[in-house]
């Protein structure tokens, strides 16, 4: 648990079955050690899994010969013990040292599955004589006896300027003066003891441990009713980049603009917090002390932690070695934990959240941006400000989702799982499309069999939401997007930046010493993700599908909290799942572990009005069965009106208005006529079919004219879209006679017969021609009076290239006085 419960703290490495077993410490620095007396050795063991504990507890002595010293049993799962054995003085080393060995010896059967455990300390007493180390500063020991009166001691190789202290009580030190009794001895004569042990300490008043300079702190008058958006950050994070200033200050500034929601803004850095919150010492308890003070009002605010935090026990490599990172100086370390997290258990809810009193809901919602260099604190800023200037474009109700798993039961599980979340996605008040969804089906494990999908095509499209689920971890998924920064893999989304919900192990793990998948993509330049929800620690499959699914509900189907920031939504999902996970530890970790990259103010696209567009091209004039055609002489056709609503499903009632008027041609002298229609309003892509009559004369091109909400009933988000238009032109049908022209004299022998079909959509077929008079035709193209000539089916040949609706022939026509 983020709070370090018990189990968790500043410990050695795992011993006990299926690890290292025995384990060996060693103990060194026993100098002067006395020949009389008894020494004995203090361990503090901690239990490491879920089982019944039993450590033989042994010392290797100098020569090699193990010891056994006792047995610690009994303790159990995550416990911690004390032990007290004695020691012999041949157990120390001429060097001074002592090797213990633990070793876990838990039966190997069904109560003991995982019989492991860990180091706390070791502590050796030893009666030493009376001797001060020159090269010493200073001395501690404590005084056992039991005598009444002062004690006296009387040292040897003592110099001069050797003062001693009663340091018993930390509030009433006591300074006392050496007498000289001859030579390099001087004697100390400490208060009674009254039969209680007294801590003292030896201290060479010539060479005193001198303190660093002393270094003026004022402390900020901080007012928390007054500022509603708190940024946490790095001096590091300041410094100049570009045409930017001071890139946190510019975040700041942007949460104050109009554009960015006219926060009051306060910027404080995790130095100002350490003095002024934690005594000057560096502690994530700074954070969470500096949290509890803003909320004495109880004004709604943000924090966003602006900063990459490192885990308690995250090591770095340096030139020097592997360290843990806060051994290492900062001028020295490649990663800065420049705003920390709470422990090993990495939580940003920590701060805020009364995990004491078993409520796991951050009482300011927490977002973090994991940036190390100024440049990415640009980088995340510019990002910001596009996707909050972005309007109702139709590609931010597309998501995508991923579903992953080990073996054929849990590709089927997980799949499950997003097709749920899909149905939500699609329901009001969203209305979305999950454009794809991409499975895993190649079983083993996803660490030795990876499988890299390319999303491009998608991603560069545009998406609001990315879910994934499966296993996984900071570095490695079931199904891996690849490098976003990498050219060869196309990703190139600016200004259409995705939200991730990652369901799966360690994916929201952003506080190691290394770049975790959820760092790479939000703090890219120009592309990648705007914010990363997800698991810092180990996630269950029912409890991470729990959590998602709320999350879902609450983004796209609650209107009472859909269009709300996402941090703020993740601690309602927290509220209501709390009281169903209990005291469940996995179900409390996956609460308080689960963290928000990106700006705790950020919301997923949630238009909170509905937005129906309509235009020219998603008009059409279709025939009504069994009619294949449109005509003049149809009774009724029908018209198709495509609609959209790119914003909210759930305002503006359930019903839309639509109304069509059809204009008719000048030739047909009839006045316009308005229809009006009630129908359900539309989500995201919807075709209305409306079946219109056509009677009286409507020959020629006629005009439709369709307005979306003609009344202006539902205020939208936008009505300048609500309009479109649509000509058709009604034909009689049949042939017209183009040339010779109808009732003409023809001279000529040699006649050109041009006709044209008055439907622009039929193929060239047949006609048939007729001549009053004709004395002769030749061949067996006439018949008897009047004359038809009938063209073959096949007249392809005939129809010149682009007018498919005219067609000729050429006939030779000889005079003659009678008919044949």
């Amino acid at each position: 648990m983020p709070w370090a419960s018990a189990g968790e703290g500043f410990l050695s490495g795992q011993f006990g079955r299926n690890a290292v077993n025995p384990a060996d410490f060693e103990v060194d620095s026993l100098q002067n050690v006395a020949s009389s007396g008894t020494p004995h050795v203090v361990v503090g063991l901690v239990g490491t899994s879920p089982s019944i504990h039993i450590t033989q507890v042994s010392v290797v002595q100098p020569g090699g010969t193990v010891r056994l010293l006792g047995t610690v049993a009994n303790y159990d799962s995550f416990d911690r013990v004390k032990a007290q054995f004695p020691l012999l003085r041949s157990d120390i080393g001429s060097d001074g040292k002592v090797k213990l060995r633990f070793e876990n010896t838990g039966p190997n059967d069904s109560r003991f599955p995982r019989d492991r455990s860990r180091l706390a300390y070791i502590t050796v007493v030893a009666p030493r004589d009376n001797r001060v180390f020159s090269e010493r500063r200073s001395t501690a020991f404590s005084n056992d006896s039991t005598l009444q009166g002062p004690a006296t001691y009387v040292l040897e190789n003592v110099p001069a300027t050797l003062r001693g202290y009663d340091v018993t009580d930390a509030a009433a030190v006591q300074r006392i003066e050496g007498n000289s009794t001859g030579g390099a001895q001087r004697s100390y004569v400490f208060p009674a003891a009254a039969g209680r042990t007294r801590n003292l300490l030896l201290v060479d008043a010539a060479r005193p441990r001198v303190p660093l300079p002393a270094r003026l702190i004022r402390f900020r008058t901080i007012t928390p009713a007054a500022y509603s958006f708190l940024v946490v950050s790095h001096g590091s994070l300041m410094r100049p980049v570009g045409n930017v200033a001071n890139p946190v200050r510019a975040y700041a500034s942007y949460r104050a603009s109009a554009a960015g929601g006219r926060h009051d803004t306060l910027v404080v850095t995790s130095q100002q917090l350490y003095d002024q919150f934690h005594y000057g010492e560096k502690s994530p308890l700074a954070i969470r002390q500096f949290a509890q003070w803003m909320l004495t009002s109880n004004r709604e605010k943000y924090l966003l932690l602006l900063g990459k935090g490192l885990a308690t026990a995250e090591g770095v490599r340096t030139a020097a070695g592997s360290f843990y990172h806060r051994q290492v100086p900062e001028k020295d370390a490649p990663v800065l934990d420049l705003v920390p997290t709470s422990t090993r258990s990495p939580s940003d809810i920590f701060f805020t959240a009364e995990w004491q009193r078993n409520q796991y809901v951050a009482r300011i919602p927490t977002g973090r941006v994991s940036a190390q260099t100024p440049q990415q604190v640009v980088n995340y800023l510019n990002k910001l400000r596009e996707h909050e200037g972005l309007g109702p474009e139709p590609w931010r109700k597309n998501l995508l989702h991923m579903a992953g798993g080990a073996n054929e039961s849990e590709f089927a599980q997980f799949q499950s799982y997003v097709n749920g979340y899909k149905e939500r996605a699609e329901k009001p008040c969203f209305g979305g499309t999950v454009v794809k969804t991409y499975t895993r089906d190649t079983p083993g494990d996803y660490q030795r069999f990876p499988i890299t999908i390319n999303i491009a095509p998608e991603l560069n499209a545009g998406l609001s939401l990315i879910t994934y689920f499966g296993h996984g971890s900071p570095l490695v998924f079931d199904l891996n997007l690849g490098d976003i920064n990498d050219p060869s893999n196309n990703y190139n989304n600016r200004g259409k930046y995705p939200v991730f919900i990652v369901n799966g192990c360690a994916g929201g793990f952003a506080y190691g010493s290394f770049t975790s998948i959820g760092e790479d993509w939000t703090l890219a330049a120009d592309k990648g993700a705007i914010g990363f929800l997800a698991d810092s620690d180990f996630g269950y499959d029912g409890q991470l599908d729990a959590f998602c699914d709320r999350m879902y509900q609450l983004l796209f189907n609650d209107p009472n909290w859909y269009g709300k920031p996402i941090a703020v939504i993740q601690a309602e999902a927290n509220r209501r799942l709390q009281a169903v996970f209990g005291n469940n530890p996995n179900g409390v970790s996956l609460l308080m572990n689960t963290t928000w990259q990106g700006d705790p103010a950020l919301k997923l696209y949630a238009p909170d009005k509905p937005d129906f567009a309509t235009a020219d091209s998603r008009l059409q004039i279709a025939p009504q069965a069994p009619e294949t055609t449109v005509q003049a002489s149809s009774s009724r056709f029908q018209l198709r009106v495509g609609v959209s609503n790119a914003g909210s499903l759930c305002s503006g009632g359930t019903s839309l208005g639509i109304s069509v008027t059809r204009r008719y041609p000048a030739s047909a002298a009839r006045p316009a006529e308005v229809l009006r229609f009630e129908v359900p309003q539309p989500r995201r892509d919807t075709t209305y079919v409306f079946e219109l009559p056509n009677t009286g004369n409507v020959f020629g091109e006629n005009e439709f004219v369709v307005v979306l909400d003609p009344d202006n009933k539902v205020t939208e988000l936008s009505e300048t879209n609500n309009q479109a238009a649509i000509k058709f032109n009604f034909l009689q049908g049949g042939v017209t006679a183009l040339s010779p022209p109808e009732f003409a004299i023809v001279s000529s022998p040699a006649v050109r017969l041009i006709g044209q079909n008055n439907d622009p959509k039929a193929s060239c077929a047949s006609m048939k021609w007729s001549w009053i008079r004709c004395r002769r035709l030749t061949a067996h193209w006439c018949a008897a009076p009047p004359c038809r000539l009938q063209l073959p089916q096949n007249g392809s040949q005939l129809c010149p290239r682009g007018r498919p609706r005219q067609c000729s022939m050429v006939l030779a026509v000889a005079v003659s006085n009678q008919w044949s």
